[in-house]
Protein backbone atom coordinates (compact mmCIF):
# COMPACT_ATOMS: atom_id res chain seq x y z
CA UNK A 1 0.00 0.00 0.00
CA UNK A 2 1.22 3.34 -0.95
CA UNK A 3 0.09 7.03 0.30
CA UNK A 4 1.04 10.47 -0.91
CA UNK A 5 -1.37 12.58 0.31
CA UNK A 6 -2.09 14.72 3.38
CA UNK A 7 -3.56 12.98 6.46
CA UNK A 8 -5.55 15.07 9.11
CA UNK A 9 -7.15 14.10 11.97
CA UNK A 10 -9.04 16.90 13.76
CA UNK A 11 -10.93 15.14 16.57
CA UNK A 12 -10.23 15.84 19.97
CA UNK A 13 -11.76 12.95 21.47
CA UNK A 14 -10.35 10.15 23.12
CA UNK A 15 -10.50 7.70 20.46
CA UNK A 16 -8.86 9.85 17.84
CA UNK A 17 -5.66 8.55 15.84
CA UNK A 18 -4.45 9.22 12.81
CA UNK A 19 -2.39 7.68 9.83
CA UNK A 20 -0.83 7.51 6.56
CA UNK A 21 -1.88 4.06 5.61
CA UNK A 22 -4.02 2.59 8.96
CA UNK A 23 -5.66 5.13 11.57
CA UNK A 24 -6.41 2.42 13.94
CA UNK A 25 -6.75 -1.03 15.01
CA UNK A 26 -7.75 -2.75 18.02
CA UNK A 27 -7.83 -5.81 19.29
CA UNK A 28 -7.15 -8.33 16.57
CA UNK A 29 -3.30 -9.71 15.69
CA UNK A 30 -1.82 -7.28 12.68
CA UNK A 31 0.90 -7.70 9.95
CA UNK A 32 1.57 -4.97 7.96
CA UNK A 33 4.78 -5.18 5.41
CA UNK A 34 6.07 -3.08 2.40
CA UNK A 35 3.77 -0.32 3.28
CA UNK A 36 5.17 3.40 1.77
CA UNK A 37 4.03 6.90 2.86
CA UNK A 38 5.47 10.32 1.86
CA UNK A 39 2.36 12.06 2.38
CA UNK A 40 1.91 14.48 6.00
CA UNK A 41 0.18 13.35 8.91
CA UNK A 42 -1.31 15.39 11.29
CA UNK A 43 -3.30 14.40 14.45
CA UNK A 44 -4.14 15.44 18.40
CA UNK A 45 -2.90 12.17 19.78
CA UNK A 46 -1.50 9.13 18.02
CA UNK A 47 -0.01 9.72 14.77
CA UNK A 48 2.14 7.78 13.21
CA UNK A 49 3.43 7.42 9.63
CA UNK A 50 1.61 4.04 8.66
CA UNK A 51 -0.53 3.24 11.98
CA UNK A 52 -1.63 5.91 14.26
CA UNK A 53 -2.81 3.20 16.99
CA UNK A 54 -2.52 -0.36 17.26
CA UNK A 55 -3.63 -2.91 19.73
CA UNK A 56 -5.57 -2.07 23.63
CA UNK A 57 -3.40 -2.93 26.84
CA UNK A 58 -6.69 -5.43 27.89
CA UNK A 59 -5.62 -7.54 24.87
CA UNK A 60 -2.94 -9.77 23.87
CA UNK A 61 -2.00 -8.25 20.45
CA UNK A 62 0.73 -8.98 18.57
CA UNK A 63 2.25 -6.75 16.24
CA UNK A 64 4.46 -7.32 12.93
CA UNK A 65 5.71 -4.32 11.46
CA UNK A 66 8.65 -5.25 8.42
CA UNK A 67 9.69 -3.16 5.53
CA UNK A 68 7.63 -0.13 6.09
CA UNK A 69 8.62 3.65 4.63
CA UNK A 70 7.66 6.77 5.61
CA UNK A 71 9.72 10.02 4.52
CA UNK A 72 6.30 12.20 5.54
CA UNK A 73 6.35 14.26 8.04
CA UNK A 74 4.52 13.69 11.62
CA UNK A 75 2.90 16.08 13.96
CA UNK A 76 0.61 15.62 17.15
CA UNK A 77 -0.38 18.43 19.17
CA UNK A 78 -0.82 16.30 21.95
CA UNK A 79 1.48 12.87 22.20
CA UNK A 80 2.45 9.71 20.34
CA UNK A 81 3.77 10.51 17.48
CA UNK A 82 6.25 7.80 15.57
CA UNK A 83 7.35 7.67 11.67
CA UNK A 84 5.90 4.03 11.68
CA UNK A 85 3.39 3.47 14.80
CA UNK A 86 2.42 6.60 16.60
CA UNK A 87 1.03 4.30 19.43
CA UNK A 88 1.33 0.52 20.03
CA UNK A 89 -1.00 -0.10 23.09
CA UNK A 90 -0.87 -3.70 23.98
CA UNK A 91 0.93 -6.02 26.82
CA UNK A 92 2.22 -8.62 24.60
CA UNK A 93 5.90 -8.95 24.58
CA UNK A 94 6.69 -10.83 20.89
CA UNK A 95 6.14 -7.76 18.39
CA UNK A 96 8.65 -7.32 15.88
CA UNK A 97 9.33 -4.22 14.25
CA UNK A 98 12.14 -4.67 11.91
CA UNK A 99 13.55 -3.32 8.65
CA UNK A 100 11.57 -0.26 8.89
CA UNK A 101 12.36 3.12 7.98
CA UNK A 102 12.03 6.67 8.34
CA UNK A 103 13.31 9.61 7.02
CA UNK A 104 10.29 12.60 7.75
CA UNK A 105 10.18 14.79 10.72
CA UNK A 106 8.49 13.68 13.83
CA UNK A 107 6.92 16.47 16.51
CA UNK A 108 4.65 15.83 19.66
CA UNK A 109 3.98 17.27 22.89
CA UNK A 110 5.54 14.00 24.63
CA UNK A 111 6.56 10.65 23.16
CA UNK A 112 7.71 11.38 19.75
CA UNK A 113 10.16 8.53 18.28
CA UNK A 114 11.23 7.73 14.29
CA UNK A 115 9.57 4.11 14.27
CA UNK A 116 6.92 4.41 17.03
CA UNK A 117 5.83 7.23 19.15
CA UNK A 118 4.80 4.87 22.82
CA UNK A 119 4.73 1.70 23.08
CA UNK A 120 3.46 -0.55 26.30
CA UNK A 121 4.42 -3.88 24.82
CA UNK A 122 8.00 -5.38 24.18
CA UNK A 123 9.78 -7.21 21.62
CA UNK A 124 12.36 -6.92 19.18
CA UNK A 125 13.55 -3.57 17.10
CA UNK A 126 16.13 -4.89 13.90
CA UNK A 127 17.47 -3.40 11.82
CA UNK A 128 15.43 0.16 12.09
CA UNK A 129 16.70 3.33 10.37
CA UNK A 130 15.95 6.65 11.42
CA UNK A 131 17.25 9.13 9.40
CA UNK A 132 15.00 12.73 10.60
CA UNK A 133 15.17 14.86 13.35
CA UNK A 134 13.12 13.83 16.38
CA UNK A 135 11.50 16.78 18.65
CA UNK A 136 9.12 16.42 22.26
CA UNK A 137 8.11 19.41 23.13
CA UNK A 138 7.78 18.21 27.10
CA UNK A 139 9.12 15.10 27.39
CA UNK A 140 10.86 12.07 26.20
CA UNK A 141 11.95 11.72 22.00
CA UNK A 142 13.57 9.09 21.32
CA UNK A 143 15.51 7.98 17.53
CA UNK A 144 14.04 5.25 17.18
CA UNK A 145 11.32 4.75 20.27
CA UNK A 146 10.53 7.78 22.26
CA UNK A 147 8.78 6.03 24.90
CA UNK A 148 8.69 2.13 26.02
CA UNK A 149 6.13 1.63 29.51
CA UNK A 150 6.34 -1.47 30.80
CA UNK A 151 7.84 -4.42 28.76
CA UNK A 152 11.09 -5.36 27.51
CA UNK A 153 12.39 -4.45 24.31
CA UNK A 154 15.56 -5.52 22.10
CA UNK A 155 17.44 -3.79 19.93
CA UNK A 156 19.47 -4.76 17.31
CA UNK A 157 21.86 -2.34 14.69
CA UNK A 158 19.84 0.38 15.01
CA UNK A 159 20.48 3.48 12.88
CA UNK A 160 19.82 6.86 14.12
CA UNK A 161 21.22 9.85 11.84
CA UNK A 162 18.98 12.81 12.67
CA UNK A 163 18.72 14.62 16.08
CA UNK A 164 16.76 14.08 19.06
CA UNK A 165 15.27 17.17 20.95
CA UNK A 166 13.09 17.28 23.96
CA UNK A 167 12.32 21.48 24.12
CA UNK A 168 15.86 23.25 23.86
CA UNK A 169 17.94 20.35 25.02
CA UNK A 170 19.65 18.89 21.77
CA UNK A 171 20.68 15.63 21.80
CA UNK A 172 23.20 14.97 18.75
CA UNK A 173 25.00 11.35 19.47
CA UNK A 174 24.62 9.21 23.20
CA UNK A 175 26.51 7.08 25.30
CA UNK A 176 23.93 4.87 26.19
CA UNK A 177 20.26 4.27 24.96
CA UNK A 178 18.69 6.47 27.18
CA UNK A 179 19.81 9.27 29.23
CA UNK A 180 18.49 12.18 31.35
CA UNK A 181 18.59 16.39 30.19
CA UNK A 182 19.26 19.02 32.39
CA UNK A 183 15.81 18.99 33.73
CA UNK A 184 15.16 15.42 34.89
CA UNK A 185 11.52 15.11 33.62
CA UNK A 186 12.66 15.30 30.13
CA UNK A 187 14.25 12.12 28.49
CA UNK A 188 15.65 12.04 25.00
CA UNK A 189 17.83 9.29 23.81
CA UNK A 190 19.56 8.13 20.45
CA UNK A 191 17.66 4.87 20.62
CA UNK A 192 14.74 5.03 23.03
CA UNK A 193 13.56 8.76 25.04
CA UNK A 194 12.39 6.82 28.58
CA UNK A 195 12.35 3.01 29.29
CA UNK A 196 10.12 3.18 32.32
CA UNK A 197 11.42 -0.20 33.57
CA UNK A 198 14.88 -0.65 32.22
CA UNK A 199 14.23 -3.49 31.03
CA UNK A 200 15.46 -2.80 27.39
CA UNK A 201 18.57 -4.12 25.98
CA UNK A 202 20.79 -2.68 23.12
CA UNK A 203 23.28 -4.57 20.86
CA UNK A 204 27.05 -3.39 20.99
CA UNK A 205 26.69 -2.08 17.88
CA UNK A 206 24.21 0.98 18.75
CA UNK A 207 26.02 1.60 21.71
CA UNK A 208 27.93 4.36 20.42
CA UNK A 209 29.94 8.26 20.31
CA UNK A 210 29.32 10.40 23.27
CA UNK A 211 27.33 12.87 24.95
CA UNK A 212 26.80 16.10 23.42
CA UNK A 213 23.73 18.26 24.80
CA UNK A 214 23.48 22.01 25.44
CA UNK A 215 24.94 22.54 28.46
CA UNK A 216 27.21 19.31 28.36
CA UNK A 217 29.20 21.11 25.81
CA UNK A 218 29.88 23.71 28.57
CA UNK A 219 30.70 21.19 31.39
CA UNK A 220 33.12 19.06 28.89
CA UNK A 221 34.94 22.81 28.26
CA UNK A 222 35.08 23.99 31.82
CA UNK A 223 36.47 20.31 32.33
CA UNK A 224 38.63 20.65 29.11
CA UNK A 225 39.93 23.95 31.05
CA UNK A 226 40.73 23.11 34.47
CA UNK A 227 42.63 19.77 33.21
CA UNK A 228 44.97 22.45 30.75
CA UNK A 229 45.21 24.44 34.19
CA UNK A 230 45.96 21.79 36.28
CA UNK A 231 48.98 20.44 33.67
CA UNK A 232 50.24 23.91 33.40
CA UNK A 233 50.54 24.44 37.24
CA UNK A 234 52.23 20.67 37.66
CA UNK A 235 54.73 21.72 35.26
CA UNK A 236 55.13 24.93 36.55
CA UNK A 237 56.13 22.76 39.84
CA UNK A 238 58.06 20.58 38.47
CA UNK A 239 60.24 23.11 36.94
CA UNK A 240 61.15 25.12 39.91
CA UNK A 241 62.44 21.34 41.15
Amino acid sequence: NKNSGAVVCKATEKSHCAGGILGGNEDDPITFKNNTNSGSVTGNDRAGGIAGYLGNKDHDQIVIATNNTNSGTISATGKDAGGIIGSLATDNNHHNISFNTNTGSISGKACAGGIVGWMAGGGLFEENTNKADILSLESDAGGIVGTIEDDKCEFKNSKVEGKTMVGDQRIILDADYLIKTKNTSKHAGKICGWDGKRKTSVDSDTLFATIFGQGNIIVIAIMAVLLIAAAVIIILVYRKK
